[in-house]
């Protein structure tokens, strides 16, 4: 069956898909009500009651300017990036923890990724935003690969927390306990990445 939504429809979709938990909860409904039976049907079909456009940009369902895929992999271009380039990188298949996936696997496509973008778009760095759990938007796992640019006024702030010595000794100590543990990670056979801005920045 062929994707019913028009294209307003799946933008709205995609920025209902970046509100908080409780802001989509009150958004949701009211874009579905639009809807017309088959629309929502055609949603229902494809991730049950609540469907998730990671995994309908995957399927290609949701239209998406890829910029990587392989797999297991997808990365997106972001339809409301902090800077041009912005890239969303996600498995395929639904997953909402890194327990999910191969975290080496996906952490080493995530900087193949970030320095194809830093070449594409002249970048001066990168960023990265990844995560899992209650604090995402969206409980489908993701990294976020931002180009940066000088004066660009991204601010990545947090609010700073006291941690005492002792708490900070006992988690230094259960690290230390982990060196033993050896990591192989194999090498990684991607895709080329087929992404051209429109201009280059200086």
């Amino acid at each position: 069956m062929e994707n019913p939504l028009t294209e307003a429809q799946i933008k709205r979709l995609n920025e209902i898909a970046r509100l908080s938990a409780d802001e989509q909860k009150g958004e949701l409904p009211r874009f579905l009500a639009t809807l017309t039976p088959e629309q929502v049907a055609f949603l229902e079909r494809q991730q049950g009651e609540q469907a998730c456009p990671f995994c309908l940009m995957a399927s290609g369902r949701l239209q998406a300017k890829r910029v990587y895929e392989d797999d297991t992999l997808l990365g997106v271009l972001d339809i409301r990036p902090a800077n041009k380039g912005h890239t969303i990188l996600f498995p395929k298949k639904h997953a909402s923890s890194f327990s999910d996936v191969d975290a080496d696997y996906f952490f080493r496509v995530m900087n193949i990724v970030a320095k194809k973008l830093m070449e594409c778009t002249n970048a001066q760095g990168v960023s990265f935003i990844s995560g899992e759990g209650e604090g995402q938007k969206v409980q489908h796992l993701m990294a976020h690969i931002i180009p940066r640019f000088k004066d660009d006024g991204i601010d990545f702030g947090w609010n700073q927390k006291n941690v005492s010595e002792d708490e900070m000794s006992e988690i230094a100590r259960k690290m230390k306990e982990l060196e033993d543990i050896e990591v192989k990670v194999e090498d990684v056979k991607i895709e080329e990445i087929e992404y051209e801005p429109e201009e280059r920045v200086p």
